[in-house]
């Protein structure tokens, strides 16, 4: 099953990068993520857990609805595009980020993570070593950091998948120097990220802006002098030390 699905992923994967033309496009990089993603599970190296056939098919299910949706997504854009160019006489900038939602999404994620990082310091100062806060931050000891269910709930279905959200976010707006007008907001998206990272030691969280930085570097064609390369050598490595 899992060779059969990894297969088919990626087909898919080949077939719209040939029909985009686009290999940094966001359905490509998703697709590509995914099936690489199974075909390494597949191969089940350095004494990989077994896992249920099942999981795949969760899999390819979510791709498949991926797909379709930014198939959606680009009829609509095309709409919205059209109503823009009649009533404004310009396309406009269909890449803007509803601020609105995003300052939400900020605030809730910010206070969650700030009593997420104040558990964790009162836990550290009772004894309670960082890598068993981990693995109670993660689930798997008997005592929970979660006071209650509502809190489990923002953390698994709110805040969690916006820190991924804002790391994308984040990244954009440094190549594109948007942080230049949104100062606030962008020191909150940083400050976010960083309780994040502290408080899940969530090394997924480091790669992910290891690996957005370096297709920003391909997508916007940055030209960097080479003491700016260096510098950035260096802070892979860090981070790549940080992660291991």
């Amino acid at each position: 099953m899992g060779i059969i699905i990894s297969a088919i992923l990626a087909l898919i994967f080949i077939v719209f990068i040939v029909s985009h033309n686009d290999k940094y496009g966001i359905l490509c990089l998703f697709i590509g993520m995914w099936a690489g993603i199974c075909i390494l599970a597949t191969l089940k190296l350095y004494g990989m857990r077994d896992y249920n056939d099942y999981a795949f098919v969760v899999i390819l299910i979510g791709c498949l609805a991926y797909v379709m949706g930014y198939m959606f997504s680009c009829k609509a854009r095309i709409g919205i595009r059209n109503v823009t160019t009649i009533e404004n006489n310009e396309t406009g900038d269909l890449s803007q980020i509803n601020t609105t939602i995003l300052r939400l999404l900020v605030i809730v994620s910010l206070i969650y993570y700030v009593v997420l990082f104040l558990q964790m310091v009162r836990e550290l100062s009772s004894g309670t070593t960082y890598y068993m806060f981990r693995r109670m931050y993660q689930g798997y000891e008997e005592s929970s950091l979660y006071t209650s269910a509502i809190q489990q709930y923002i953390g698994s279905y709110i805040s969690v998948p916006t820190i991924f959200v804002l790391e994308a976010i984040a990244v954009m707006w440094t190549f594109q120097k948007k942080y230049k007008q949104y100062k606030i907001l962008y020191f909150s998206i940083i400050i976010t990220i960083a309780l994040y990272i502290i408080t899940s030691a969530s090394r997924i969280a480091i790669l992910t802006i290891i690996v957005e930085a370096i297709f920003c570097l391909r997508i916007y064609k940055v030209s960097i002098s080479k003491k700016a390369k260096r510098n950035i050598r260096r802070m892979i490595i860090l981070l790549i030390v940080a992660i291991l």
